[in-house]
């Protein structure tokens, strides 16, 4: 799978047009965050790395400079809690990675299983991964305040991106060069 390939696959399941995700890709390989060289058949195959950097710029909006600009933020954050609710299942954290980026690339390998979705607040870093049990795992600021005491630009009204299992499947047997039914890769529980 090349990039352009990953940019065709994400234009048939997000709200992002092609022009927006081509000078996404553009961004990112100028910001050293996905890889260059040939076009066409001779176009760099990409890994889950850098399809995890894709997924998250896309979700953090923006114009495709700033969004490249930030992806590393949202790759670097760390799981939190906000002290609402249930404390986090911070065994289990462990084997998602130490950071959202980590977290990306493993369900990107298909090795979540029982997963739901994952949620991507635009307006401050900070992302949720659920599960099918009902299980949630934060990461980033864990709350409004915390995100505006760090010097965040921040809203009281915030909006999700949503990355469905059945996006995240189809780039892991994209990326594996698998065919069939990407349900039976990832999000199985």
């Amino acid at each position: 799978m090349t990039g352009k390939d990953l940019e065709r696959l994400l234009v048939e399941f997000s709200q992002c047009g092609e022009t927006h995700l081509d000078h996404l890709g553009r961004a990112l390989r100028a910001s050293g965050l996905m890889p260059t060289g040939g076009r066409g058949t001779s176009a760099p195959k990409i890994d889950h790395t850098h399809a995890a950097n894709v997924l998250i710029g896309m979700s953090i909006g923006g114009t495709p400079l700033a969004s490249a600009s930030r992806v590393p933020v949202y790759r670097r954050l760390k799981p939190s809690w906000s002290g609402i609710g249930s404390p986090p299942h911070l065994d289990t954290l462990a084997v998602f990675g130490d950071t959202f980026g980590e977290a990306i690339e493993f369900m990107l390998l298909g090795r979540v299983p029982n997963l739901r979705e994952v949620q991507i607040v635009r307006e401050w870093p900070r992302a949720i991964i659920d599960l099918k049990d009902g299980k949630r795992f934060f990461y980033g600021y864990a709350s409004f305040a915390d995100a505006e005491a760090a010097g965040e630009r921040v809203s009281p009204v915030h909006t999700r991106t949503i990355l469905p299992v059945s996006v995240l499947s189809q780039i892991h047997c994209d990326l594996e060069g698998a065919d069939g039914d990407a349900g039976e890769l990832v999000g199985q529980g």
